[in-house]
């Protein structure tokens, strides 16, 4: 990754680039330029989107989870989110705490 060459640049170096029209080199010339951002910006919905389809019981036991913050467990009991995600925006819960809770909902545990 280069992002400070440009396609000017390119034209003399890559045969057949002069064929293009302007908009579409330049279309091209963002596209890999923004190619990174665009991809990690992609795995952040992904994961978004699968910690908001991990649901949590309503009923699930956060006493039970002895690894959970003191902070993370109680603002989990007040809340009582519906999903990981949900629970990853609470204020005062640690990633750690989502990461624990996402071990212990894989494994079917906590459950009252």
């Amino acid at each position: 990754k280069m992002p400070e060459v440009t396609i000017e640049e390119l034209k003399g170096e890559i045969a057949g680039l002069d064929r293009f029209d302007e908009s579409t080199l330049l279309h091209v010339e963002l596209d890999v330029k923004y190619a990174g951002y665009i991809d990690r910006q992609q795995r952040q919905v992904d994961r978004f989107e699968r910690l908001e389809a991990m649901a949590i019981d309503p009923l699930f036991d956060y006493d039970s989870i002895e690894a959970l913050s003191s902070e993370g467990r109680e603002k989990l009991k007040a809340v009582r989110p519906f999903s990981v995600g949900q629970a990853s925006r609470i204020n005062g819960v640690r990633n750690s705490d989502v990461a624990i809770l996402i071990v212990h909902l894989k494994r079917g545990g906590a459950h009252v």
